[in-house]
């Protein structure tokens, strides 16, 4: 038998996959509310922390949805490559 709450759990992340996959900007801040309510009914914490930050980022969230074939996927690379020192394992090494 399945654990009631890991169950809740799947279904509301299935239905967090199926807005971020097919909802237009249009509808997403709509159907963001609505899983948000859902999330908060299931009285599962970490859904609830976690719907809180996304309430509390819904604006800039949405606007994510104006056009889905933007990203910040290469400004994130340069950052983590940035925060690597671009393999440099010394602080030296940056110095002239």
């Amino acid at each position: 038998m399945i654990n009631d709450n890991l169950k809740t759990g799947y279904q509301l992340k299935e239905s967090f996959l199926d807005i971020v996959n097919h909802s237009v900007y249009e509808n997403v801040k709509t159907d963001l509310k609505c899983w948000i309510d859902l999330c908060r009914e299931s009285e599962i914490g970490e859904f609830i922390e976690v719907s809180n930050t996304i309430e509390n980022w819904l604006d800039y969230i949405a606007d994510s949805f104006i056009d889905k074939r933007l990203s910040n996927g290469f400004t994130e690379k340069l950052n983590n490559k940035i925060k690597r020192g671009l393999g440099y394992k010394k602080i030296e090494y940056f110095i002239y």
